[in-house]
């Protein structure tokens, strides 16, 4: 069985940082959940978050709930999807 939760950058007062995002999600990864799930809501940009967040804690999947893609145009959704996919891929010195 495969456990994911939502991650809901706005749940608190303030909304939390990207450092905290990291780190809350580090933390889940630790715990064992497979997954964390960011919405684009309260001010922070899901695919942004998944593309920082997905360099430093590659090992628990990523995935977006909601994205506001009826304000953007479609090549720029389609080159922040390949941004972020790509930011995953981290290059190894030859």
């Amino acid at each position: 069985m495969r456990i994911g939760v939502s991650v809901n950058p706005g749940a608190t007062t303030r909304p939390a940082s990207i450092d905290q995002l990291v780190d809350q999600v580090a933390t889940l990864a630790r715990r064992g959940f497979d997954k964390a799930v960011f919405a684009n809501i309260f001010g922070a940009d899901a695919l942004t978050v998944i593309a920082l967040v997905g360099r430093v804690v590659p090992e628990i999947e990523l995935e977006t709930a909601v994205v506001q893609i009826y304000t953007r145009h479609p090549v720029a959704m389609a080159q922040q999807f390949l941004q972020t996919q790509g930011a995953h891929v981290r290059s190894t010195p030859v």
